[in-house]
């Protein structure tokens, strides 16, 4: 367990990092993952939807994106919150204890 002290530090790092720069990833995952979604689909639709079409699903797929990589990047931050949370507590159960009520 010598490198307990070490991975706690890292964790809080990573945690306090990613919760600083979360909003900003977030949004350019989206400024970058929509474009490629909607080329995508424009490829494989062949010309079949109108240009309207493609920009309301553009509208649709961007927001959808950003929340995506929100829910990925608060996933991260917390199965680390809770790594450094497990090992940042002693091991076992607390000792359990009878309280007799008066």
């Amino acid at each position: 367990m010598s490198d307990a002290p070490d991975r706690l530090e890292q964790l809080a790092r990573r945690v306090r990092w990613l919760d600083r720069y979360r909003r900003t990833l977030a949004v350019l995952a989206a400024l970058v993952l929509s474009p490629l979604a909607i080329a995508w689909l424009a490829r494989d639709l062949n010309g079949e939807w109108t240009r309207l079409q493609l920009t309301l699903t553009a509208g649709v797929i961007a927001p959808v994106t950003w929340w995506i990589a929100e829910l990925t990047f608060a996933w991260r931050a917390a199965s680390w919150e809770t790594e450094h949370s497990q090992l940042s507590r002693e091991c076992g159960l607390p000792r359990a204890e009878l309280l007799r009520r008066k």
